[in-house]
């Protein structure tokens, strides 16, 4: 529940796995929020593959105008990571804070 949380607030339609289907997602919404969840995506996951090992972004498709599905599910599972480790544990800490009595 969290996971989804954080992806509603990145702006990214959640991934429940890595089958998920997020075409069947995205079709659901209308036309102009499905290109902005698009564009949210994209820069999220360009912005986590910036940030690590330059050659890998670039076996992964970073700056191919047509990725291989191989590529797209890499991508899914770099930004599921991404969510899983850095803001769902914030999440958490926060939570676990809050029930400590400390100010967060």
């Amino acid at each position: 529940m969290l996971q989804n949380i954080a992806f509603h607030s990145m702006g990214i339609v959640p991934l429940v796995d890595l089958d998920h289907d997020v075409k069947k997602s995205l079709e659901t919404l209308p036309a102009d929020e499905a290109r902005k969840m698009r564009r949210k995506f994209r820069k999220q996951w360009r912005k986590q593959a910036c940030g690590d090992d330059v050659w890998q972004a670039s076996m992964l498709g970073l700056g191919q105008k047509f990725p291989s599905a191989r590529d797209k599910k890499h991508r899914k599972i770099q930004v599921l990571v991404h969510v899983q480790n850095r803001v769902v544990r914030s999440m958490k800490r926060a939570m676990k804070d809050a029930e400590n009595g400390n100010d967060v």
